[in-house]
């Protein structure tokens, strides 16, 4: 009997983001690590070290030698929200969405409109703070699975943060959760779409180019027959 030899896999790699700390668990943790960070590296939600920022993200965490996910966790604190009611029609939340975008004091952010039973939930971060931390993380073989705001994930203990029970809970939800990824939410989907009517536009010319050749070519020829 021949054994096939099953390709290694290590348990996705969590950090949980608070406004002055960051927790990591599962990857190659065999515990669950919290770090405090000094006001000089981050201040209000803004990275303000960027480089020193990296070199202790990268100083806790070990370098995977297999492709391992990355799944960041967004708590509260680290958070903006707005609370809508359920019965809100489209146009009040596009509404409500563009002024609580409007308020968050980062040039890029990314958000989510969650619905809850009783209530909508607009959440939003800084983007920024993501991003540095998956610049951190990826050359050590950790690849970028999904960014979730902690408020979605049901059950999740605010007060006690992450912790062995709060990741196998994150696990056995992932399949969902991912849907409640947080996106950016700068001018990207009108930018794709400027984009896509310029190229459109553009990719228009050539032919108008070849239609006003060919009736030239005719306007020529009737004039020569005559």
């Amino acid at each position: 009997m021949k054994f096939i030899d099953m390709p290694k896999k290590n348990k996705d790699l969590l950090v949980y983001i608070e406004r002055n700390s960051l927790t990591f668990g599962g990857g190659l943790f065999d515990d669950v690590v919290k770090i405090s960070l000094d006001e000089k590296i981050i201040s209000d939600l803004e990275i303000v070290d960027k480089k020193q920022f990296i070199e202790i993200v990268q100083s806790q965490v070990k370098k995977s030698e297999i492709i391992t996910n990355l799944i960041l966790i967004f708590s509260n604190n680290a958070s903006f929200f707005k609370e809508l009611p359920i019965d809100s029609t489209k146009e009040q939340l596009n509404l409500a969405e563009k002024g609580f975008l409007s308020l968050i004091p980062f040039d890029r952010v990314a958000h989510k409109l969650i619905k809850f039973t009783k209530h909508y939930q607009l959440v939003g971060i800084n983007l920024g703070m993501r991003d540095i931390l998956k610049e951190a993380l990826m050359p050590l073989g950790y690849k970028p699975l999904v960014t979730i705001p902690a408020i979605a994930i049901s059950g999740f203990d605010h007060n006690v943060g992450l912790n062995g029970a709060a990741m196998d809970q994150i696990e056995s939800k992932l399949a969902s959760l991912k849907s409640l990824n947080l996106s950016e939410t700068s001018n990207e989907s009108n930018e794709s779409l400027v984009n896509q009517v310029t190229t459109q536009k553009k990719s228009y010319l050539p032919i108008l180019v070849g239609v006003f050749l060919v009736l030239i070519c005719l306007l020529t020829l009737l004039l020569l027959r005559r």
